[in-house]
């Protein structure tokens, strides 16, 4: 219950929020339409940054090109679309549970509401692409690692799952949503900036395969989906997580435990999809040993403090962001050891996290 009432008080909070749209940013993407999705490159930075000492090719006078700092968040691109997208994607997920839970419709209400404002109304409604994500003045318009920013679009499907047979869901809203998601598959499959995040080898390519497998099954394009989930031990397994479970990919970042637990959790997500294609990764284990369970394992014990972490994190960080992977490994693994290791992680109170998607086993 604790997490019911938790779940229940963060839904109410939303019903005065909201709703968000591609058309509140500052400026207007290269295409000429608001209606698409546009947002900066997170830890890209003007070359004039008084921070640092600009490089030879820099203006001084405009900033151009903006040049890299991993790992160090640029505010100024909270302006554009990606808070709105988090924050709409987080709203919805949220009302989605607590309707499925409390049967509230008023929660579903609030979801729908939301969702059309999104995706469907006329004068706010997101083209459905991914062109201008993560651009970089004076560099770039939009790059494939922007596709990132949808990430959690696979809890998005799951919401409208959770909303299926709500009053406020029409059959109109449902056909529709569905069109939009088969022109959004599309561009992911055929758009040069969705070629570029599939081929790509660390987490970004983690997230676009759980993203288009979500997106691909809800649409019902099952052999999209398992073409996806194919190839997912040779090209996300094999190559992110070596023989002792490392994920050298995500090690050597400035924030090394941030992207491996957002690695992780994207490769739990990708496992739960690709069984809709009858396709077991939470348990391959491949001929030298690599596997999910294994960089789930390599983890645990610097989670749980027993070893100290040899890689750089720049920024501040808690081991209590594993929660869910802990419940969802003894879950999958039937093992309750999970489960009873989520009293040592630092920071977090169980009972006041929700997780009624993942009940406590044991």
């Amino acid at each position: 219950m604790p997490p019911y009432y938790t779940l229940i008080r963060n839904a109410n909070e939303l019903m005065n929020k909201g709703p968000w749209t591609v058309m509140s940013k500052p400026m207007t993407p290269p295409s000429g339409s608001k209606h698409d999705y546009e947002s900066l490159g997170s830890y890209w930075w003007p070359c004039n940054n008084a921070t640092f000492q600009p490089t030879s090719h820099c203006n001084r006078t405009t900033g151009l090109p903006w040049v890299r700092r991993d790992g160090e968040h640029n505010p100024e691109t909270d302006r554009f679309d990606s808070p709105s997208l988090g924050a709409m994607t987080s709203a919805v997920v949220t009302l989605s549970q607590a309707y499925f839970f409390s049967d509230n419709e008023s929660y579903a209400e609030r979801a729908v509401f939301f969702l059309k404002t999104w995706f469907l109304n006329e004068s706010t409604f997101m083209h459905p692409n991914m062109n201008y994500a993560q651009m970089i003045p004076g560099v770039t318009d939009g790059r494939g690692i922007g596709i990132i920013d949808t990430g959690r679009w696979y809890a998005l499907i799951d919401a409208f799952g959770l909303l299926d047979g709500s009053k406020s869901l029409s059959d109109d809203d449902q056909a529709r949503l569905l069109n939009w998601y088969r022109s959004y598959v599309e561009w992911l499959w055929t758009s040069k900036n969705g070629k570029d995040e599939y081929h790509a080898t660390n987490n970004h390519g983690t997230w676009y395969d759980t993203q288009f497998q979500s997106c691909a099954l809800f649409i019902g394009n099952m052999s999209a989906a398992k073409m996806v989930a194919d190839k997912v031990i040779d090209k996300r397994i094999k190559v992110q997580i070596e023989p002792n479970g490392s994920m050298p990919l995500e090690e050597r970042r400035t924030k090394s435990k941030s992207y491996c637990t957002m690695n992780l959790q994207g490769l739990f997500n990708l496992a739960s999809v690709a069984k809709y294609s009858g396709i077991e990764l939470f348990n391959y284990t491949s001929s030298d040993g690599r596997g999910i369970r294994q960089a789930f394992e390599f983890m645990v014990p610097y989670a749980i403090g027993e070893k100290a972490w040899p890689y750089e994190q720049i920024t501040s960080y808690s081991w209590g962001s594993m929660f869910e992977l802990f419940r969802r490994a003894s879950i999958e693994y039937q093992n309750p050891t999970y489960e009873q290791m989520i009293s040592k992680l630092p920071d977090i109170n169980p009972d006041n996290v929700i997780n009624l998607l993942y009940p406590k086993l044991y």
